[in-house]
């Protein structure tokens, strides 16, 4: 679509449709100011002839002043809400706003000097990725009449900030639309990715946004109870000084509101190292009640012994059906946990009813190196997003800063509550080694429950200690062909949309 205003422009696009090779271009001749319609009329080669009306939004002053950083505009049935500096593209904005949702949200790019760059394609509407960012503030459209309605108007106007203004339609279980579709040009003086991601990040963090975007998160996620209980169910064999280090660092975590029972599912350690981790049990015991004199927190340890081959979706259905408690923290024997407050974190995520599974970043161990930022799926199947890139850097859109939801998270780290995970089927057991902890997450979305990455607290993984990498021999490669295609028979959809 190209837009012009002066007649000497308009007469040289004309000439330059009659030699376009393409059946017709769009021109639009438009009105000047905030406020306009324009007729294209288009003549390709052919004598084809399209003719397009477009609407451009008029101003609400009144909206405009209370939100500062906005231009408000009224179109049709519609406010239009757009960041400042930015140059909207209404012809966009106007065919997305054929959707019957309150609300509605596009992605948008940047624009400097004239060059258009950086694109935001944004995910569909994900709750806990708003309230840690607010991804869809930048421009997005509000029906009119909601401003005036029993339900929201009040609210609505009481608003203090746009976040909260979003969050009284959205988080109140509004259906929430996503054109994705650029709907708007954020005006800026950097020209590279790098340097438009960590602007982003700055301004999603600043104190002003974070105050209000944490309001917010306590009124949705309220914490229930003053204690967690949680059972942290570890596969594991032949690893006595690898599990060792794991329980070790479970005990170094805060145990203000933690009750803690770890499950060892042990598929059959030899003789030697079956004692060691006996030995272990005790000593990490004694040093937890040495550390701790003073906890109000419970920790304790299980010994599950059962021979078998390694079968991860086994070995964490025993210890499951073996736990006390609420909470499942399946854990390989490869982890470290390095923050304290991490597993305190992700216990006040899974008790909410509408949480499937959380996980937490993953590092390679003593650096900066990413292993797992939560699972999206490629041409070659599920994958750890940025693995082996450097954390220090900016990825898309903070998409490593921020808390998201996301398609699922690794089983090597990953929490659910225990009535959810029998509700769902648990683990596939016909997919011993890869992809049930992709199922797993995808039977949770099935059932309506959002999964989460937490991105504001670390583990280190010693990864695949546990087996060995699935490219060694081409026995696990064949292993993991056929586990893949299962996961893609059991989730059509995954492979035909995602």
């Amino acid at each position: 679509m190209n837009i012009f205003r002066h007649k000497e422009y308009i007469k040289e696009y004309e000439l330059e449709l009659l030699k376009q090779t393409a059946p017709y271009d769009y021109y639009l001749i438009a009105s000047g100011g905030d406020t306009g319609s324009g007729k294209a009329d288009g003549r390709g080669k052919k004598g084809r002839k399209a003719v397009l009306n477009v609407d451009e939004g008029s101003l609400n002053e009144e909206l405009t002043d209370r939100f500062s950083d906005y231009r408000v505009y009224e179109l049709s049935e519609w406010y239009i809400f757009i960041k400042e500096p930015a140059v909207p593209d209404w012809t966009v904005i106007s065919e997305g706003l054929g959707s019957e949702e309150p609300l509605v949200y596009f992605d948008h790019d940047y624009i400097t000097r004239g060059k258009r760059h950086t694109p935001y394609f944004k995910p569909e509407w994900s709750p806990d990725t708003f309230l840690s960012c607010d991804y869809i503030d930048d421009v997005f459209a509000v029906r009119a009449e909601l401003f005036e309605s029993e339900a929201y108007g009040s609210k609505l106007k009481k608003a203090a900030n746009i976040h909260e203004l979003i969050w009284q339609i959205a988080g109140k279980g509004a259906d929430i639309g996503h054109v994705g579709r650029i709907a708007a040009h954020i005006e800026t003086d950097s020209l590279f990715d790098e340097e438009v991601y960590e602007e982003y990040v700055r301004e999603r963090n600043g104190i002003t946004v974070q105050k209000a975007l944490k309001a917010l998160r306590g009124d949705a996620c309220p914490v229930k109870g003053d204690s967690y209980f949680v059972s942290v169910i570890i596969p594991s064999k032949d690893h006595s000084e690898i599990l060792e280090n794991c329980l070790r660092s479970i005990i170094k975590s805060s145990f203000n509101k933690l009750n803690i029972e770890v499950l060892i599912v042990d598929n059959g350690s030899i003789e030697s190292e079956k004692n060691k981790i006996t030995d272990i049990i005790n000593n990490v015991c004694n040093e937890f009640d040495d550390k701790h004199p003073e906890r109000e927190g419970a920790f304790a340890i299980k010994y599950i012994y059962e021979p078998m081959e390694f079968d991860f979706s086994t070995m964490c259905t025993l210890g499951a059906r073996e736990a006390r408690y609420g909470l499942l923290l399946f854990l390989n024997d490869d982890i470290e946990v390095r923050d304290e407050d991490a597993i305190e974190k992700m216990c006040s995520c899974a008790m909410r009813e509408d949480i499937g599974a959380v996980g937490v970043k993953l590092l390679y161990p003593e650096t900066t190196l990413i292993q797992h930022d939560g699972i999206t799926d490629l041409d070659c199947g599920p994958s750890h997003k940025l693995a082996g890139h450097d954390d220090r850097s900016v990825y898309y859109f903070g998409v490593n800063r921020f808390n998201r939801n996301v398609l699922a998270v690794t089983g090597a780290c990953l929490m659910i509550g225990k009535e959810k995970y029998f509700n769902i089927g648990g683990f596939n057991v016909k997919m011993k080694v890869s992809y049930n902890d992709v199922e797993l997450c995808l039977k949770c979305l099935k059932k309506g429950l959002r999964n989460l990455l937490l991105n504001d607290t670390v583990m280190y993984h010693h990864e695949s200690l546990l087996r060995g990498r699935d490219d060694i021999s081409e026995e696990k490669r064949r292993r993991l062909t056929v586990e893949r295609e299962l996961l893609y028979r059991t989730n059509e959809w995954l492979k035909r949309d995602g």
